[in-house]
């Protein structure tokens, strides 16, 4: 499916509230292995930008407004942690800094029983480079997973998302943003797709559905 070009985005469910709506257009554009999504709010907000990866027939984004600094520039990511074996999660991420390149991590020491629970998370840069190691915990809330990155002296990136394909994945962003995890389902068209969505801050979930607008 060509995925690049501007859609019309429609939440599906009309209970959601409209500080949790994405209504508008969404730009996809290429970024290396990656996507840049791009989304012009129809009530005319700042728009909201994230990543996207494409994952068989699913499109897996991390999208939101970060409202504080972080150590990475100030948007939105997306990570891909492979589940197979359970305590030891190697993944995949990428956010805008990284320009195009996605970038490798693990997550190790935790429980191998389940996904729930702490884990040491280490990461790298584009070029290879170590971070320095954080904690991570996930939490299950049945509705989604939710997330947290953080060491001894603070929380350094918050996130939600699910089980996708037999993969884990997660949109992350600076304590205090706004940040959702959506995967579509790209089967049935090229012009159309229906997504499912969840909210960090507000532990909301919902869906809507994607029309293409131009290629």
């Amino acid at each position: 499916m060509n995925l690049e070009g501007k859609w019309k985005v429609q939440t599906n469910n009309t209970s959601t509230t409209d500080a949790v709506k994405m209504d508008g257009v969404l730009t996809i554009s290429p970024s290396g292995n990656a996507w840049d999504i791009r989304i012009d709010l129809d009530n005319g907000k700042e728009p909201v930008l994230g990543v996207g990866f494409v994952n068989g027939n699913f499109l897996c984004v991390a999208r939101g407004i970060v409202t504080q600094k972080a150590e990475l520039a100030e948007t939105v990511g997306l990570v891909e942690y492979d589940i197979s074996t359970l305590g030891n999660l190697p993944a995949r991420w990428y956010h805008p800094s990284l320009a195009g390149t996605i970038s490798k991590g693990i997550s190790t020491h935790g429980p191998t029983d389940t996904l729930v629970g702490e884990y040491q998370a280490d990461y790298s840069s584009k070029e290879g480079v170590a971070y320095d190691a954080l904690r991570k915990t996930i939490i299950d809330l049945k509705t989604m997973y939710q997330f947290s990155w953080w060491n001894n002296s603070r929380f350094h990136y918050v996130g939600t998302g699910t089980i996708v394909n037999d993969y884990l994945y997660a949109a992350w962003g600076a304590p205090g943003s706004i940040v959702q995890f959506v995967h579509y389902d790209l089967t049935n068209t090229e012009n159309a797709a229906v997504g499912a969505w969840s909210d960090f801050a507000r532990n909301k979930f919902g869906s809507e559905s994607l029309d293409r607008i131009e290629s």
